[in-house]
């Protein structure tokens, strides 16, 4: 499976990382320069901050930006991708689960979360599927948490995303609060950015530019409704759930991380 990097072309540590992981585990990295926050003007910034409910930063809209022109990338190819943020680092299951992924034939707006990150988190408690060897399951998506550092999604997927949304939206809660998408999160998680790992090393950060400059939507009607369409996309997902929910951390060898960490570093 083609996987897309966001990497920011001065991370050079980070894209360091990616590529020894791509050939520890036999990974089909494909890398794509992100939209470097430090070239965004005011006046864009403050057209993004009128389009969404809190106050961002440059670097927010970059984000967004950046996954955006990868969902243009993903919607040209013939079968489902890997995007992640090049702070990601991989359980050495990853292989399997791409392997796995890549056999099936889901729906179009199938979308799979890959990554783990802390916290309570509303999925169900019936599995979509699950595989014995590797033991991986998939399970579905009720309240996400934060993050869009590794997902895998279809063409089709990455185009309505892409044609949905010109101009800002933070970019985990836009993907993750898609009403016509089927989100599904992957366990054991075989992914994890750098932050929630313990005593990894500082790799430069991809995100550096203007963190103290902050837009706000001038209209306070305007970000009071787009707030309500996302609780009301939220609800419709977590009501229908209530009976299946269920609350509690993803699961993850924190063990497996740690030692990938380590061969990366020595």
């Amino acid at each position: 499976m083609k996987i897309y990097v966001i990497n920011v072309p001065v991370a050079t540590e980070r894209r360091a990382m990616q590529e020894a992981q791509a050939k520890r585990f036999g990974l089909d990295m494909h890398f794509v320069n992100a939209i470097d926050a430090a070239g965004l003007d005011d006046e864009f910034c403050q057209r993004a901050a009128n389009n969404w409910t809190r106050s961002i930063s440059k670097k927010d809209i970059a984000c967004f930006m950046s996954h955006r022109h990868v969902w243009a990338l993903a919607a040209k190819e013939t079968s489902p991708v890997m995007i992640i943020e090049d702070d990601v680092v991989f359980s050495p299951t990853i292989k399997d689960v791409l392997a796995v992924l890549a056999a099936r034939s889901d729906p179009w707006n199938v979308i799979y979360d890959l990554e783990f990150a802390p916290g309570r988190h509303g999925i169900s408690r019936t599995e979509y599927w699950h595989t014995k060897n590797p033991e991986i399951s998939a399970r579905y998506i009720y309240k996400n948490k934060i993050g869009l550092g590794a997902y895998v999604l279809s063409p089709q997927a990455a185009k309505r995303l892409h044609d949905a949304q010109d101009i800002y939206a933070m970019a985990d809660a836009y993907v993750w609060t898609r009403p016509w998408l089927a989100p599904y999160q992957i366990e054991p998680a075989p992914a994890v950015q750098m932050i929630y790992l313990e005593n990894v090393i500082n790799l430069e950060s991809s995100a550096a530019h203007n963190r103290e400059i902050r837009f706000e939507n001038q209209s306070y009607l305007k970000r009071k409704l787009i707030r309500l369409g996302i609780t009301l996309d939220e609800a419709r997902r977590f009501i229908g759930g209530l009976r299946d929910i269920d609350k509690r951390p993803l699961k993850f060898d924190r063990d497996a991380f740690r030692r990938n960490q380590e061969t990366s570093e020595s």
